[in-house]
């Protein structure tokens, strides 16, 4: 489940002149595609894949992908730092006779080209070429030092997007109906629900309230200061700095890397911090050293659920409580029912949370070219991580009563080599391109756990001691022939892992078909068509970081009490997981590059997938399903204008997936993956992934609901299939002006989910308090007939009133179901549209030369700065609890978060 996203950009040669047709390829992938006429290119491709972009006649660059890529939003020009050197020396030379063996030499070439990496800064130049016996002497310039020093800053201000906050009213108070009047219950009374008195008929009077400053609320004329407002959310402000310096030469360069990233939480109450810093070595591109420091402190960190609990105690307070004004009495908690709720101010002011987390990186990479285009390539790199996590809640906390605290420590310890035979050469008369690649890659990992846990009078110590290996084998043979526009390459994986086992044949293929001019097709740029095929597995981690499985044991009722402590780990009994996947593409480049139409369809059967199991020793790491998957994408880009002028690029993209489970193993037809006990995501053979079970009405055999006595409708025995978190389609649409070569850009992102299904949990349990909007709207209902049949089969003509004051309280249309309804009515649609991204930019210089600032480029931006959903109070993007597998579950989740900002980038 990687983060997945858009990566987009220009490729400029380093006089500024744009690149058409340069390579874009995700490393060990068939994934890519290539530059149109004014050098532009986008990808889509996963958080942590390496974009490999190549052109004939430079060097290769590589980019490992980071989640910032996908928010950038605006087009980054990324320069391939190499340049021709073109001189007739070498021509020269190769007059005079030398080994055809050594050398190779065609006469008909006036002038050969020297391939040469260089940076960014470049001042040493060629002087003279010579020969001496068989080998060829560069005579050069005096080298001269340069230096480059490049400031980023980032100022933004996040606040909550307020159209997904969950829907409250502020109508009526703290009570409940007796004697046929709806009355006030102040907190004194533990009363949890706010079915009371209208707020408009309450005021304060002149008698002393321990729990109000201004008074005792009652029925009656007096003051009146209600509704109170309990805004909890706050605007934050988040400040990044970085620093970077380069120095060097033609053979040297050394460049150091400084960040610090701070801002205060959502609840403007605890300050974070994120430092970085980072040295890298390169002589002669041969040979690069590398090495990191990250260190980052979470102040309120949100583990544990622990926002979930904060939002939710503060939006069941009554609008006649105000939670501001303490969270303490007498020593106690202070809240408006203290036996049954907290102050979300108490949890916010009275924990002991906190996260730090530490690691350094030390790797080392060099390379060798020889003249018969053969690369060698060999990396080692070490990491080392120390994550600390505390959690702790004090005595009278609910769902901790008698209080709670636990530490959690991982330290890790990854150790990889690499090494890397590439060999690329010419073929045949035709020019036919061969290339051969082998590749050897070992990673050691080490994991010691420690967790302390204490509750009640019982202490827990729990410990893991962990170590793995893991040894991959690649060979790959890839064939271009040049005359008939076909390409094709094979190769086979091999993996072995000491947990895992051994897996020898892991195949992979692909052909391509990529024709670039037409005789009579003018308007026909390029045809590229790809079918390729793959056999694969995904190895298991030692930690398994997806932590849905920890509130399954739990009601609804119970997620105040929520805690991630059942953590899981690789086992020998955990076999690979294996994915054998098909994948045709085709990409059409059409009016002299102006449009550009993508098509990519896949299908995939993963076996073995693994999934926490609860068994009667807990939950437990499996191999517990197979699971097929297809879907397609459809992208298309124009291009209008130019791009020294005016340069509008609308893109659209459009994506569609669906995945079955086409079986479980052993007797089991579901399992539960993400939820709660009474309403959860499920795994079910021959449905979709991504199934909601919970509570649902009874129906007969044509649909209608059946009815009981009572007028409302009755509720089935057994848990069934009540929605589907899968969406019916993705669009995304991106919207890119550029003014004067890039010197204005203004780029637009829209975001829109059509279909799948959202549990509304929030709103169902502020149903059953009476603090939600449906209920204050509602209550007021009488005489109202449910459609549907009595269990006799007739036509149901009971008449039912809402929420009578005249009725039990318990019988009213949303307490009568209980703390959390029925989860069917809490199926909502989760379609959205967003607006994701908005930026503007100015670039002052843009890479001169010439002046002391080589660049400054300033933008303004905003994220999720507008949203609509088709559901009021539900956010886009998030999942119960943060974990993996509970996107499409919603039960006080934080709401999508507005972000604006300033950037600043200079260059000197």
């Amino acid at each position: 489940m990687a983060q997945t996203g858009e990566v987009s950009g220009i490729i400029n040669d380093p006089d500024g002149l744009p690149l058409p047709g340069t390579t874009i390829q995700i490393s060990g992938k068939s994934t890519g595609t290539q530059t149109d006429f004014d050098g532009k290119y986008s990808i889509i491709c996963n958080v942590g894949d390496v974009l490999v972009f190549s052109y004939v006649g430079f060097k290769s660059w590589e980019v490992t992908v980071t989640e910032d890529m996908f928010d950038n939003g605006t087009y980054s020009i990324i320069k391939l730092p190499v340049v021709l050197i073109q001189t007739d020396a070498y021509a020269k030379a190769l007059e005079k006779e030398l080994d055809s063996s050594e050398i190779y030499y065609t006469k008909s070439l006036e002038k050969l080209n020297f391939k040469k990496k260089q940076y960014y800064f470049q001042y040493t130049k060629i002087k003279d070429i010579d020969q001496e016996n068989d080998s060829l002497l560069l005579d050069y310039f005096k080298e001269d030092f340069a230096y480059e020093i490049e400031y980023s800053g980032t100022i933004s201000w996040l606040f909550a997007n307020k159209n997904s906050l969950p829907q409250v009213q502020n109508r009526y108070g703290q009570g409940r109906p007796s004697n046929g009047v709806n009355q006030y219950y102040g907190p004194e009374t533990n009363e949890i629900f706010s079915f009371g008195a209208p707020v408009a008929n309450l005021t304060f009077t002149n008698e002393a309230n321990p729990y109000d400053v201004n008074g005792q609320i009652a029925l009656g004329t007096g003051s009146n200061h209600l509704p109170y407002q309990n805004e909890i959310l706050n605007t934050t402000k988040v400040v990044s700095n970085s620093i970077h310096f380069i120095v060097g030469n033609y053979d040297n360069t050394l460049g150091f890397k400084y960040r610090n990233k701070s801002h205060k939480d959502l609840f403007d109450i605890e300050k974070s911090r994120i430092q970085d810093g980072e040295i890298r070595y390169n002589y002669k591109n041969h040979l690069e050293v590398f090495a990191k420091l990250y260190n980052e402190r979470l102040n309120q960190p949100d583990i544990n659920g622990f926002y979930n609990n904060v939002l939710f105690s503060n939006a069941a307070t009554p609008v006649t409580f105000q939670n501001n004004q303490g969270y303490l009495l007498n020593g106690a908690q202070r809240s408006f029912s203290p036996e049954n709720f907290n102050n979300p101010l108490w949890l916010l002011h009275q924990n002991s949370n906190g996260v730090s987390n530490t690691s350094a990186v030390l790797s080392s990479k060099g390379t060798y070219n020889s003249i018969q285009n053969i690369k060698l390539t060999g990396q080692v790199s070490y990491q080392q991580g120390d994550y600390k996590e505390q959690f702790g809640l004090p005595l009278q906390t609910i769902g901790y009563l008698e209080g709670y605290q636990y530490d959690k420590r991982f330290k890790t310890k990854d150790f990889r080599a690499n090494f890397l035979f590439d060999l690329e050469t010419e073929v045949g008369i035709d020019w036919n391109r061969l290339n051969v690649i082998s590749e050897l890659d070992y990673s050691f990992n080490k994991l010691n756990y420690l967790r302390n846990e204490i509750y009640d009078v019982i202490s827990i110590v729990a410990v893991e001691d962990l170590q793995n290996s893991v040894l991959r084998f690649r060979n790959e043979v890839g064939l271009e022939l040049r005359e008939i526009d076909l390409s094709f390459r094979l190769g086979n994986n091999a993996t072995w892992s000491a947990y895992q086992g051994t897996e020898v044949f892991l195949p992979f293929g692909k052909i391509v078909f990529e024709k670039r001019y037409f005789d009579y097709w003018d308007w026909i740029n390029s045809i590229r068509v790809e079918v390729a095929a793959s056999k694969g597995v995904s190895e298991m981690p030692l930690y398994y970081g997806n932590q849905s499985h920890n509130s399954l044991n739990l009601s609804v009722e119970e997620a105040t009490s929520y805690k991630a402590v059942n953590d899981l780990f690789l086992n020998e009994a955990i076999d690979f997981e294996t994915n054998l996947r098909t994948d045709f593409g085709m990409s059409v480049d059409l009016f002299n590059n102006k449009i550009n139409l993508d098509f990519t369809y896949y299908k995939e059967h993963n076996k073995d997938v693994v999934f926490p199991i609860a068994t009667t020793e807990g939950f437990q790491l499996q191999n517990i399903a197979d699971i097929n998957n297809r879907g397609f994408e459809i992208a298309l880009q124009g291009s209008i204008g130019d791009y020294s002028s005016v340069l509008y690029v609308p893109k659209f993209i459009f994506s569609k997936q669906k995945a079955i489970v086409e079986q479980l193993y052993g007797t089991q037809k579901s399992v539960a993956i993400a939820g709660f006990s009474d309403v959860s995501k499920n795994l079910i053979e021959g449905e979709q992934i991504g199934s909601i079970v919970g509570s649902s009405y009874v129906r007969d055999t044509s649909g209608s609901l059946i009815i009981g006595d009572s007028g409302y409708p009755i509720v089935a025995q057994e848990p069934t299939i009540i929605g589907n978190t899968t969406p019916d389609f993705n669009v995304a649409f991106e919207s890119t002006l550029e003014i004067s070569s890039n010197k204005f850009t203004l780029n637009v992102l829209f975001d829109w989910q059509q279909g799948g299904d959202v549990w509304n949990g929030t709103n169902n349990m502020l149903n059953y308090l009476g603090r939600s909007r449906e209920s204050g709207d509602l209550r007021g209902v009488h005489n109202y007939v449910f459609p549907g049949v009595t269990t006799a089969g007739d036509l149901n003509t009971t008449a039912v009133s809402f929420a009578s004051a005249n009725d039990n309280l318990y019988e009213n249309r949303w307490v009568r179901y209980g703390y959390s309804g029925v989860a069917e009515d809490a199926i909502k649609d989760a379609s959205f549209l967003n607006l994701k991204a908005v930026s503007f930019t100015y670039r002052m210089f843009d890479n001169k030369t010439d002046s002391l600032f080589r660049d400054l480029e300033i933008s303004v931006y905003a994220h999720n700065i507008w949203c609509v959903t088709k559901t009021k109070g539900v956010a886009p993007y998030t999942s119960l609890f943060n974990t993996a597998s509970g996107s499409g579950l919603h039960y006080f989740n934080m709401p999508l978060l507005k972000e604006v900002g300033l950037k600043l980038n200079l260059k000197i």
